[in-house]
């Protein structure tokens, strides 16, 4: 019976699978849910049908058994059923209500936020690259851990890259592919070169997997409204579009070679799997009376053992992805302290810096001790999701419940949010986007504490108010005049500089 439930709900999450992937706009509008999903699923399929224990090393134990998959797999069915069907019901009323659209922003303010937004974001990320460069601290060539670099070396707009770069790749995803709404069959591609930048950027600085594909499918996630708008919603009538196909193809290239040397970097040098001798780098350290860590003085880069790559990557892609699964559904018959979970994670974390849901979850597998030791002292956290972390303190029934309104939320706001880009507001766009991000937080790594900065609140607050006044304050007379006087500075600009360059 247990055999045959398991493989019952295996094909229900796979024909659910298929129907959100089955429009080019939903795989791409739900590209990073459905890459974060897909993959967790593999995991837990794989620690479940393996003949034989799987050991943990993240946990110290082995793994085994089909039980556990079976209540995950139920979850995940249904919180892919909500995802579906809210949003079919959604995108129906987008495209249905195209008509109200005929007001949208004129050329003259989206000339002038593609601009303002361009050049801003170009000034951040070159300055970025100044800095790296005349500090002369470069993560991929000394061999550094990221942790080490953002807590020693950082510049004046590393951090603001780091954590925000993925929402404003959105931003530029919504700029890059707005002129398909005019019926111009064309792409911003100026976006695609300044979105590779940051990419680079993250390379450079030894930012791992997770940094590169988040903001390679935010860029690409406002596509799925120009392919809504353009009636086209299938995958023979987008690869007739030659100019998508085109924009696709190079950006992937781009990204892709960009991920294929990261992770070379991560696996077989930064993480200790080679020897890496610098000289250069540890009289560096000396100077800078850095004494984290020491490096080797031979000037070689040798491997020292290929089994400990295979072993690392197996573990990451198999088996950490949908591990700590386990531990939580062997505790569901235990009594679950809500007001002790949430105590922990929003009064008393063992840091306040990380995801205190990841911390809570930890504690309760690792213990206290050597929880601690791995958050603060090595300054690492394990892989989990909403589903670990939710059930883990609200129990099976009420932690599904609330998984479930999640996913109702996240489909709300997304839905919000590609409205105003239907419309052209784009203010209403970069602040809601921040909102967006929280709730993918607690979708992706169980942060339930994403709400607590107040920052947050005002970023919500900003939100709601641009939603509901944005289109207003386009109309007021003293706005229209400073369109217009950008307008004319812009067209005198392009007169001197050329076109292409504005």
């Amino acid at each position: 019976m247990q055999i045959l439930s398991f493989w019952f709900l295996v094909i229900i999450n796979l024909v659910l699978f298929f129907f959100l992937i089955k429009k080019p706009s939903t795989l791409l509008i739900f590209s990073g849910l459905i890459f974060n999903y897909l993959w967790r699923f593999t995991n837990v399929f794989y620690l479940a049908t393996s003949s034989v224990p799987v050991h943990s090393e993240q946990m110290g134990r082995d793994i085994f058994g089909m039980a556990p998959s079976i209540s995950y797999f139920t979850i995940n069915a249904l919180y892919l059923f909500i995802i579906i069907s809210c949003w079919s019901n959604l995108s129906t009323r987008l495209v249905n209500s195209h008509n109200e659209y005929n007001t949208r922003l004129d050329e003259r303010i989206y000339s002038c936020f593609n601009t303002c937004i361009f050049f801003g974001l170009s000034f951040v990320v070159l300055y970025a690259f100044f800095e790296l460069f005349i500090n002369d601290v470069i993560p991929i060539r000394d061999c550094l851990e990221r942790t080490i670099f953002n807590s020693t070396y950082h510049g004046l707009f590393h951090s603001f890259i780091i954590e925000h770069a993925s929402m404003y790749s959105f931003v530029m995803g919504c700029l890059a592919f707005y002129p398909c709404f005019k019926e111009k069959k064309i792409v911003q591609n100026r976006y695609l070169f300044l979105s590779s930048l940051f990419i680079v950027y993250g390379l450079i600085t030894s930012n791992r997997f997770s940094f590169f594909l988040k903001l390679f499918l935010a860029f690409f996630a406002p596509m799925a409204i120009a392919i809504i708008y353009s009636k086209k919603d299938s995958f023979f009538k987008i690869i007739r579009e030659t100019y998508v196909v085109k924009t696709v193809a190079l950006y992937s290239l781009i990204v892709g070679g960009t991920i294929i040397v990261g992770l070379g970097n991560s696996y077989f040098r930064v993480r200790g799997i080679c020897e890496i001798n610098n000289k250069n780098f540890q009289a560096k350290l000396a100077d800078k009376k850095n004494e984290i860590f020491q490096v080797d003085t031979t000037g070689k880069l040798e491997i020292n053992n290929l089994n400990k790559v295979e072993n690392k990557l197996s573990a990451r892609l198999l088996v950490q992805q949908g591990e700590m699964w386990w531990p939580v559904y062997e505790r569901l018959d235990s009594p679950h302290d809500i007001k002790g979970a949430l105590h922990f994670m929003f009064v008393e974390p063992f840091t306040k810096e990380r995801n205190t849901g990841i911390q809570f979850l930890m504690y309760k597998t690792l213990g206290s001790d050597r929880a601690r030791a791995v958050v603060v002292d090595h300054g690492q956290t394990y892989i989990v999701n909403q589903f670990d972390v939710i059930v883990e303190t609200f129990g099976l029934y009420i932690g599904t419940f609330l998984i479930l309104v999640s996913g109702v939320l996240f489909v709300g706001v997304l839905y919000l949010l590609m409205h105003s880009y239907f419309q052209g507001h784009f203010l209403s766009v970069m602040s809601g986007v921040y909102v967006l991000y929280g709730l993918q937080l607690l979708s992706f790594s169980g942060m339930i504490n994403f709400f607590q900065p107040w920052t947050f609140w005002i970023k919500t607050g900003t939100f709601l108010f641009f939603l509901k006044f944005e289109k207003i304050i386009y109309k007021h007379e003293s706005v229209q005049r400073g369109f217009d006087l950008f307008s004319n500075v812009q067209n005198k600009l392009m007169k001197s500089f050329g076109r292409k360059f504005f």
